[in-house]
């Protein structure tokens, strides 16, 4: 894949490379939705950690277009301050599954 002309394999940082994974596959998710007249169901698994607010944004804004999304992430408080009480939160600790404080608020 090229960007501005730019070999991506081997000049994109790791930032970008994960950036550009994570945008093929939403355009994925799209291109799915499209053509089965269904969203599929969209798997984050810590993609927001490293990003900054304005791409964590967007990147939230793309996830929610799907009737079901599953994010995971260390710092619930990435999600929740996008999604607030549209959502469902959940906490695995030991291997146990609750429902998150984060939930009830």
């Amino acid at each position: 894949l090229l960007i501005d002309g730019v070999d991506m394999g081997t000049f994109a940082s790791r930032g970008q490379a994960r950036t550009l994974a994570l945008a093929l596959k939403l355009a994925e998710a799209a291109y799915l939705a499209t053509i089965r007249a269904e969203g599929p169901m969209v798997l984050l698994d810590d993609v927001l950690s490293e990003m900054d607010s304005a791409r964590r944004r967007r990147v939230l804004e793309q996830a929610s277009r799907y009737q079901q999304t599953l994010i995971t992430t260390t710092d619930v408080e990435l999600a929740h301050g996008f999604f607030a009480g549209d959502a469902a939160y959940f906490q695995v600790e030991a291997g146990v599954v609750t429902r998150s404080a984060a939930d009830r608020s």
